[in-house]
């Protein structure tokens, strides 16, 4: 119901205005046309294949892509950008405030049944995810984004929170995208001198493994990941997945179809997996060749549409790509939500947003 609302909303936004302008503004986009015909592909693959037991489950959380075209078509202005994102680090600080308090038991952690420890008050790791897009964008916006000086203190002020409930929670894929762009980006900040890139890129080095040698959770985490790569239930959803689109690459088994499908060829899923923790394969599985291709465009025409607006505002789309081989964010509402309002702020971004 919600969403509805959402929806509706943002449609009155889009006829307010122009209505045949803004059409042709989304229809002119090959990465906005990426994402009408993936989301069309889901609905027409459902008519051809039927509704499977998680047919519904794919459907309502690709939907919400819907809303990507429509917030595309409005041209929002540089203040309302940096008020967005200004008011993203302080919803971010007070949600890292609630997580640091319900690992170290300060507050009653509502979640327990899911038997993940330290993942906030989330499901699951999405929190860090979260996190790592918290600590990239505050410290690219204190060092190149004109502000306010008290604006500039309040966000310094938020880093090292952010850092603190980062260490505390788990989530492998986020610690891979945390060292890999963190070290990107102090890499561009300092890429006239050559000296500091480096010492920022060893600094980077640095922390991290002292942040390892100084986070039980952190060495659990890694220490279980490393112990059982083999015999990790993801590597045996990925070896099946494989076995399925080897049978049927070019179109696929359905929407929603993987955990039906995965059942007839092997032994019984876990209730509370219904991918096999790959976007790709996931979408190939399900939609074929077809599909496969379609994602990939999204992210493609993506990267190459706000490439002009500065290579920074790449890094986010291509955080997405590395995150999409740990699990299915672009289809977890959370991290999907995310993806929107970051694709949104990336096209109205404004290299220095002066």
């Amino acid at each position: 119901l919600v969403c509805l609302f959402v929806f509706l909303e943002l449609f009155i936004d889009l006829i307010e205005g122009n209505l045949m302008e803004n059409i042709k503004k989304v229809f002119s986009s090959k990465w906005m046309l990426s994402i009408i015909f993936l989301l069309l592909l889901y609905f027409f693959y459902t008519a051809i294949f039927g509704i499977s037991k998680d047919t519904v489950w794919i459907l309502k959380r690709s939907s919400l892509l819907f809303a990507l075209p429509i917030l595309y078509a409005v041209q929002f202005d540089k203040n309302i950008i940096k008020i967005s994102i200004f008011m993203f680090f302080i919803s971010m600080f007070f949600s890292c405030l609630i997580a640091i308090g319900i690992n170290y038991d300060i507050i009653y952690k509502l979640d327990d049944i899911t038997k993940l420890r330290y993942a906030a008050f989330l499901k699951y790791t999405d929190h860090n995810v979260f996190l790592v897009v918290s600590i990239i964008l505050s410290i690219f916006s204190v060092i190149h984004i004109k502000m306010k000086n008290n604006f500039r203190y309040i966000i310094l002020f938020f880093i090292p929170v952010y850092l603190f409930s980062f260490i505390t929670e788990r989530g492998v894929a986020a610690w891979i995208i945390f060292i890999i762009f963190i070290s990107a980006l102090l890499v561009y900040i300092f890429r006239k001198n050559i000296t500091l890139a480096i010492l920022a890129f060893c600094g980077i080095l640095l922390c991290s493994y002292f942040i390892y040698n100084n986070s039980q959770v952190i060495q659990r985490m890694v220490t279980y990941k490393t112990k059982h790569i083999l015999t990790d239930e993801r590597i045996v959803f990925l070896d099946n997945t494989l076995e399925m689109i080897e049978s049927q690459p070019i179109i696929g088994y359905g929407p929603g179809s993987w955990r039906d499908v995965f059942n007839r060829k092997s032994e019984r899923v876990p209730d509370r997996h219904n991918t096999p923790h790959n976007n790709y394969l996931y979408v190939w599985m399900e939609l074929g060749i077809l599909g496969l291709i379609l994602l990939l465009s999204i992210f493609y025409f993506h990267i190459r549409e706000i490439y002009k607006k500065g290579i920074i505002a790449t890094l986010f789309p291509f955080m997405f790509l590395i995150l999409m081989l740990f699990d299915s964010y672009l289809f977890s509402q959370n991290t999907l939500i995310l993806y929107i309002i970051f694709s949104i702020i990336s096209v109205n971004f404004q290299n220095k947003l002066a």
